[in-house]
């Protein structure tokens, strides 16, 4: 009999998104799969914040709008409380500013909330191992902006 996947520790997951839609999908695309346990469920910030110090995930896939405040901030707030939390932010934009707003605090991935499960978990997967996830969708948006940025493109680095 094989135990490898016995001994395995299971990817602790929080979904915050306020979309109870999104969450029930979310959780449908992890529920089966025997390396992740989903540590809980919230709709904002704030509970973002309180759930992260109090249970600790390894990882929060993080909405990019909440009620109370951007998700960019919870990150902020997370991090600053519990560093080793990786963030994998979903979001219905594409676009370039957001995604490095998000990775400047800290945040690892990046996913279209519309993703597919594959990609999903490839995501949780790659961050889990210290690695950035970027999902197809975004990647060409990432690249020109990051090309921008290098050749000194960047539209908006006057006004920065």
């Amino acid at each position: 009999m094989d135990n490898s996947h016995a001994s395995m520790t299971k990817i602790c997951i929080l979904i915050v998104d306020d979309q109870p839609s999104l969450r029930h999908v979310l959780h449908a695309y992890l529920r089966p799969l025997h390396w992740i346990n989903i540590v809980g469920e919230v709709s904002t910030g704030q509970e973002a914040i309180d759930t992260t110090r109090a249970l600790a995930p390894d990882i929060a896939l993080m909405d990019s709008h909440l009620p109370d405040m951007s998700g960019i901030y919870a990150t902020k707030n997370i991090l600053h409380d519990r560093p080793r939390i990786h963030v994998i932010f979903c979001s219905e934009e594409r676009n370039s500013l957001m995604m490095q707003e998000a990775f400047d605090p800290g945040a690892q991935g990046f996913i279209w909330k519309a993703t597919n499960g594959i990609e999903l978990k490839n995501a949780i997967r790659r961050v889990q191992n210290g690695n950035q996830y970027i999902d197809p969708v975004f990647r060409h948006t990432h690249q020109k902006s990051t090309f921008n940025q290098v050749k000194g493109n960047d539209p908006n680095a006057l006004s920065r």
